[in-house]
């Protein structure tokens, strides 16, 4: 639109005083075609509405119609039903949780829960975890609580038809909190014919209620595990569990101390696998001697030795030819002697997997048994209970097939004699190993950085290298980039994953938390909360910031000094 203030547009320019008027007329006929057009746009929107509102009735006629022709809605319920069964954990029971199957499908719709309601197999897995309640809860809120739970563990299990049942129950340590517990396992017995694997955790003035169950009563029980509370008194007495004599129960694991492991009612010649284990004191390497002769099928077996009074073993060599994995855990100052009895009198001639932990004192070393086991393939051992004498006697013994190696160290109760260095590793080579494919060492300080590459190389060099992976963490500083010197094998697919403990830890840039008590929680907790990453993935990663990258080097090494990496 022409003005003739249009030079004077968008300026300072203040008007004269006979301007105003003609300003004013200028202004009649734009103000007057602007209320029109504010008009028209009320019409076009009330329009616009009345279109909105019509399309929103249109899209709630689609989809009510399309939902009744859904892919979904056509599943016939058997095929639904396998979907369903597919949605539960593989590797563990399921848990009483809304947000996680089955719970979880019934809150889907209407359809959808009595449908799955009435699948057996949704509901014959079962993990129980008692409630949790604050330290100032009273007695009555309690048991209200455990009741509540009990009921809702009864009402899963029925839903369960008459499918075999796997129930793990983690249960209250304190005896004084027995009956609680006892509510939930009186839920539990009523379906004991349909026991197929059962682990519990509890008291043992908890456990006393499974006394009532016979061998008769668990037909279907194939897999057994009872761990007794570490806060129940070592004068406590077992309750007599006569179901541990179940006429199917192959694999059988006990936790906590027992006084006398062979004088239980297990039907040991059917066993398949058996797993004694305890953190204090447990199966001395007789009492061990007599449970492994009476069980000739033994497939896997984990025990915790513990002897007071070193005793020798004398009697015939004991053969299990069955045995294909073998976990020895010793404990106390003399359980190493003991485990050494085991090794003299033990022939394991299908043995694929050994694992020897120890606690205490130097032993003789385990060349007899790796003598008798000419197809073993994974060996586990910390090597600080050795003396070098024995320990290159051990790598001696160890047969051509074995694959995997890892050593580890720091357990010992005492200073170590000695620990893996360059003379020990050189004793793994091409001709005494041809068939290793990985070797992991833990808490190394004596083993150098040029004597693993050479290593690496020696391994890497001849016709048909079968080395895949090694994984080393030093107690030290990094001396020599191997990386650097065998990137054409890592290239090629060979993995070589090395951390380094330094000394210095600071994070790069001042901490506000400085010299504060809490200065490494606090540090810690910040870079932590913003960081949506695994530790494995961030000590790999080359795109975060270096104090993230530090941080998760620095969790992982303390993760694996501990044993949980």
């Amino acid at each position: 639109m022409y003005s003739p203030f249009q030079s004077k547009l968008g300026t300072n320019y203040r008007a004269r005083d006979d301007e105003v008027p003609q300003i004013r007329s200028l202004l009649v006929q734009p103000l007057s075609r602007m209320q029109e057009i504010d008009t028209e746009i009320a019409e076009l929107y009330k329009a616009i509405d009345a279109l909105r509102s019509e399309k929103a009735t249109l899209r709630s006629y689609i989809r009510n119609h399309r939902a009744l022709i859904a892919p979904i809605q056509r599943i016939p319920p058997e095929i639904l039903s396998e979907i369903f069964v597919a949605c539960l954990p593989k590797e563990r029971n399921c848990v009483m949780s809304a947000t996680e199957s089955p719970m979880l499908l019934g809150r889907v719709c209407s359809l959808w829960r009595t449908l799955s309601h009435s699948i057996p197999r949704l509901w014959c897995r079962l993990h129980i975890v008692e409630p949790e309640l604050s330290s100032a809860s009273t007695q009555v809120v309690r048991k209200e609580k455990y009741a509540q739970w009990a009921e809702a563990a009864k009402d899963w299990l029925e839903r369960s038809g008459q499918s075999p049942l796997s129930i793990s129950l983690t249960g209250d340590d304190d005896d004084r909190h027995a009956t609680d517990v006892t509510a939930i396992l009186q839920v539990l017995i009523p379906f004991a014919y349909r026991w197929q694997n059962i682990s519990v955790r509890a008291s043992l003035a908890a456990l006393e209620c499974l006394s009532s169950i016979s061998e008769q009563d668990v037909p279907m029980l194939t897999r057994l595990h009872i761990q007794r509370a570490p806060s129940s008194p070592d004068s406590a007495q077992w309750p007599a569990l006569q179901f541990l004599s179940g006429p199917r129960i192959a694999h059988f694991s006990l936790s906590g101390r027992h006084g006398n492991i062979p004088s239980l009612p297990v039907r040991w010649s059917q066993l398949r696998s058996l797993s004694i284990r305890s953190n204090g004191r447990s199966v001395t390497n007789e009492a061990a001697m007599q449970v492994l002769s009476l069980c000739p099928r033994l497939e896997a077996c984990e025990l915790t030795i513990s002897n007071r009074i070193p005793r020798p073993l004398t009697g015939t060599i004991l053969e299990l030819p069955h045995l294909r994995s073998l976990t020895l855990d010793s404990q106390g100052p003399h359980s190493l002697y003991a485990v050494d009895g085991l090794f003299s009198r033990l022939s394991l001639p299908g043995l694929l997997h050994l694992v020897v932990l120890g606690l205490g004192l130097k032993t003789n070393g385990a060349a007899p048994l790796l003598a008798t086991s000419p197809c073993l393939q994974s060996l586990e051992m910390n090597p600080d209970v050795f003396n070098k004498q024995t320990f290159i006697g051990i790598l001696n013994a160890l047969p051509l097939t074995v694959q995997r190696i890892k050593f580890f160290g720091g357990q010992g109760l005492r200073e170590a004699e000695f620990t893996m260095d360059d003379d020990i590793l050189a004793k793994l080579t091409p001709s005494t190993c041809p068939s290793l494919q990985e070797l992991h060492i833990n808490d190394s300080n004596s083993i150098s950085d040029q004597a693993l590459l050479e290593f690496i190389v020696a391994m890497m060099s001849v016709s048909s290298p079968t080395l895949r992976l090694v994984d080393v963490y030093f107690v030290r500083p990094k001396q020599v980039d191997i990386h650097r010197q065998i990137q054409l094998l890592l290239d090629a697919g060979l993995r070589v994953e090395l951390d380094y403990e330094s000394d210095d830890y600071e994070l790069p840039g001042a901490s506000p938390w400085k010299n504060l008590p809490d200065e490494d929680k606090a540090e810690t907790a910040q870079l932590t909360s913003n960081i949506p990453y695994s530790i494995s993935t961030l000590s790999e990663s080359s795109d975060l910031p270096a104090g993230f990258v530090e941080l998760a080097k620095r969790s992982k090494r303390l993760l694996r000094k501990f044993g949980k990496a």
